[in-house]
């Protein structure tokens, strides 16, 4: 038989697990930046669960990531930012990366797809805004380690700077013109407007 005590060991993780809405519109975060726009500002303004993804990323940098930098030296949590300005305004990008070593920015992922684009823009962007001339995603899935380094992309920066502008002025209410990728599996497809516009076409 469950008791309320039990309830609530439930109701904190249910706590822990969520992220409350932020209606912060002079900050975007890097990793708004690797996925859609829309996405992105829908999960600030509505809140949202953390994913098994997001979960395990955060117990690799408390537990991983900490013991390599003890091992190999280098600095863990590195702040990233940079002010962008815009012709309807400006913000902040800014983001953390995982570990920075020497010349080169390392971002470490739990997943099952070892490389995933959104992880390239998101290490490519630590390592531009840091001044260094390279990146490695480490991408542990549950079969084995990757490991891909890369120099740095200009071309790719340009990118993820735009999707930037694009997150910010969404924030700000102003009217963005963009594609949008594969809606079927978005959390958030019922509440989007650029989903329900593309339905209607």
């Amino acid at each position: 038989m469950v008791r309320a005590s039990d309830i609530r060991i439930r109701e904190l993780v249910d706590e822990m697990l969520y992220r409350e809405p932020s209606d912060d519109r002079d900050t975007v975060y890097v990793t708004d930046c690797v996925d859609c726009p829309m996405k992105s500002v829908l999960k600030r303004r509505n809140g949202h669960r953390v994913t098994r993804e997001m979960l395990y990323g955060t117990v690799m940098h408390d537990v991983i990531v900490s013991r390599i930098a003890e091992k190999v030296g280098g600095e863990t949590e590195v702040p990233v930012s940079v002010r962008v300005v815009h012709e309807d305004g400006q913000f902040t990008l800014s983001g953390r990366a995982d570990l920075v070593r020497g010349d080169t920015v390392y971002e470490f992922k739990f997943t099952e797809k070892p490389v995933d684009r959104r992880y390239l823009l998101q290490a490519n962007a630590y390592a531009v805004l840091l001044g260094l001339p390279r990146y490695c995603i480490v991408a542990v899935t549950s079969r084995k380690t990757y490991l891909y380094c890369r120099d740095v992309d200009e071309e790719m920066y340009g990118e993820l700077i735009e999707n930037a502008i694009k997150v910010h002025k969404l924030l700000n209410n102003v009217k963005v013109n963009f594609s949008h990728g594969d809606c079927r599996k978005c959390e958030y497809k019922n509440v989007c407007p650029v989903h329900r516009q593309s339905r209607l076409l």
